[in-house]
C-alpha cells in the first residue's frame, strides 16, 4: 500500500507504523525508469508518542509491558533531526542515482548491442546476430528495445546508421549515395535514400 502511495507522490513517504515506529520509503528511477525502492525508519519522535496504536499493537500480539518497554528503549529524535534525516536520506538516495552505482542490467544488454552496431556499421544486424551477441533470446530483446526505448529494434538499427550517414555526408561533402549506401550495408542506393530522407527530411544528395 505504502508503496503504491510513494510511486503516486513520486517523492519519499512518511509514516509511523503499528507499533508507533516512523518508517519512510523512497521510489528510485533512473532514466525515468522505475526500478524499486529504499526503506529506512524503525526510529520514534521523542515527544509523538502513538500511545493508542501502540497499546492497540501490543493487545494485538501479546506481551504488553515487554512490547512497550522495548518501544521505549528504541532509537528517539527530536522533530528537526527527524527532518534531517530525512532530507540526508533523499540525498543519499539522489547520489546514489546519480552516479550510476546502481546498473539497469537490462541496460547493458541494449548498450552491448547499440555498440556493436554502431561499430560494425557496414553490417545489416539481424535480431537473432544481436540475441547472439547478447546471450540473451530474441524476445527478450525485442521487448527491451519495445519497453525501454519505446522503439522497435529494427527502428533503432535504422536510425544508428542514418546517423552514421549524416557524419559521412558532413565530414565527406564528395561521397555519392552510392558510396555511402554501401559503407553502411546497403545493396539498394534507392532504398537507402528513401530511408534517409524519411530520417531527415531531404535526400542525400541534397544533404549539406
Amino acid at each position: 500500500e505504502k508503496r503504491k502511495e510513494a510511486l503516486f507522490k513520486k517523492d519519499l513517504l512518511t509514516w509511523q507504523c503499528y507499533a508507533g515506529m516512523i518508517e519512510s520509503i523512497i521510489p528510485i528511477y533512473f532514466d525515468g525508469i522505475h526500478l524499486g525502492f529504499f526503506m529506512m525508519g524503525q526510529y520514534r519522535n521523542e515527544k509523538k508518542i502513538n500511545r493508542p496504536l501502540l497499546l492497540e499493537y501490543a493487545k494485538r500480539f501479546g506481551a504488553a509491558e515487554e512490547l512497550i518497554i522495548s518501544y521505549l528503549k528504541s532509537p528517539s529524535f527530536s522533530e528537526e533531526q527527524i527532518n534531517d534525516m530525512q532530507k540526508f536520506f533523499k540525498l543519499i538516495v539522489k547520489y546514489i542515482v546519480s552516479q550510476n552505482l546502481i546498473i539497469i542490467k537490462s541496460n547493458l544488454v541494449l548498450e552491448k548491442i547499440i555498440n556493436h552496431a554502431r561499430t560494425h556499421y557496414d553490417q545489416q544486424l539481424s535480431i537473432s546476430e544481436a540475441a547472439r551477441i547478447a546471450g540473451r533470446s530474441t524476445s527478450t530483446v525485442s521487448h527491451l528495445f519495445t519497453g525501454i526505448l519505446h522503439k522497435t529494434f529494427k527502428q533503432v538499427m535504422i536510425e544508428l546508421k542514418m546517423e552514421k550517414a549524416e557524419e559521412f555526408f558532413k565530414k565527406e561533402p564528395d561521397i555519392t549515395v552510392k558510396e555511402a549506401a554501401m559503407r553502411l550495408g546497403y545493396d539498394d542506393p534507392y532504398y537507402f535514400s528513401r530511408v534517409f530522407k524519411k530520417r531527415w527530411g531531404v535526400a542525400p544528395s541534397k544533404f549539406v
